[in-house]
C-alpha cells in the first residue's frame, strides 16, 4: 500500500508542473523532486525499491512506475486528453514499463 500511496502523491506532483506548463515535457526527476521532495525520483528504467520512476513524460502522456518492497511493480498513467489515470501492477518491470501495459488496476 505504500507504493500505492507515493504513486498517487508522484501523481499530484506531475499535475502541478502540468498545470504550469501544459504538458508533461520537461517533468524530470530533478523537477519532480522540486515538487515532492520526499519522493526518491528516478528517470526512466527500473527503479529499485521505494524508487518512482518517470518512465514517459512528453507531450501528454506520462507514466510512473514503482517497485513495492514487497517486489511487485506498480504504474499510473494519465490517460490522454482525460482528467482519468490508469492503474496496472505486475511482477516484472517488463509487464508495466508501457502506458499501454497499464491496465490490470491495483
Amino acid at each position: 500500500r505504500a507504493m500505492q500511496t507515493d504513486m498517487r502523491t508522484g501523481l499530484a506532483a506531475a499535475l502541478a508542473f502540468y498545470s504550469e506548463s501544459g504538458d508533461w515535457t520537461g517533468f524530470t526527476p530533478v523537477q519532480a523532486a522540486s515538487e515532492e521532495p520526499r519522493l526518491p525520483w528516478v528517470g526512466a528504467g527500473a527503479p529499485a525499491r521505494g524508487e518512482v520512476s518517470i518512465q514517459v513524460a512528453v507531450g501528454q502522456e506520462l507514466l510512473l512506475v514503482g517497485l513495492s518492497s514487497g517486489h511487485r511493480y506498480f504504474c499510473l498513467a494519465q490517460v490522454v486528453g482525460s482528467p482519468q489515470t490508469a492503474k496496472g501492477q505486475g511482477a516484472t518491470f517488463a509487464s508495466v514499463d508501457e502506458i499501454t501495459e497499464c491496465t490490470n488496476g491495483w
